[in-house]
């Protein structure tokens, strides 16, 4: 199970960079563009509210584990 995890790390890492490596290395980081381009059309802001929506959930979602995982193991520690 590490394997599909290690894989899907490196997928979710290099598909998007394969794609915002070039447009760095021809427009520069060029942040006023970058934004016009991404409210340039739905698709492109969908993408991006997509991914500022898991950029949001994901840490709560971590924080919410380790909170039960703390209490799973509290509980186990005092019968």
């Amino acid at each position: 199970m590490q394997w599909l995890y290690l894989a899907l790390c490196l997928i979710g890492a290099v598909l998007p960079l394969a794609q915002f490596i070039p447009w760095l290395a021809e427009h520069g980081l060029h942040l006023r563009l970058m934004w016009q381009q991404i409210q340039g059309d739905r698709l492109s802001a969908f993408a991006w509210a997509d991914v500022v929506a898991s950029a949001l959930a994901l840490p709560l979602f971590l924080w919410l584990r380790q909170r039960h995982l703390d209490h799973a193991s509290s509980q186990e520690a005092n019968p």
